[in-house]
């Protein structure tokens, strides 16, 4: 096979086709929308979503919280420093010593209350760009894949 011919093959086999790249694609894509619109508030959307889940989970072990993510605890630990610097959850050791778990601040709630009504405001608007039966397709596809 030549040069060419691989190419050929490339741009019909993967260019436009790759679900790894569309994906990535759209993530970010879709990232930067929500941390536009959180920007004001000092958050992105994966920290309002860490937020989020902490809030519900209810004194989350990291370990937990990486899971529930899809995160690498390192990367996790790592995100939520500035959370926790600016007084929105606690990070704190559990008493036999073997685990750390994360719980949410009344400010980290007040902060989520906050910014409901404009990550709510992002979501319709994702929504509407994709129109209502792509928008539950989207989301039965991704489930099926995480």
């Amino acid at each position: 096979m030549n040069d060419q011919d691989i190419i050929e093959q490339l741009r019909q086999d993967v260019a436009g086709q790759c679900a790894c790249q569309k994906i990535r694609k759209a993530s970010r894509t879709i990232t930067r929308r929500y941390d536009d619109a959180l920007k004001p508030f000092g958050l992105t959307g994966n920290q309002f979503t860490m937020l989020t889940i902490i809030s519900l989970a209810d004194k989350v072990t990291l370990s937990r919280l990486a899971e529930i993510i899809g995160m690498e605890r390192t990367t996790l630990i790592r995100n939520l420093k500035p959370l926790e610097r600016a007084g929105l959850v606690t990070i704190a050791t559990e008493e036999s010593r073997r685990a750390k778990h994360a719980t949410i601040s009344s400010q980290g709630l007040n902060t989520l209350a906050e910014t409901l009504p404009v990550w709510r405001k992002t979501q319709a608007s994702l929504k509407a760009d994709l129109g209502d039966k792509t928008w539950q397709v989207v989301h039965q596809g991704l489930d099926a894949i995480s």
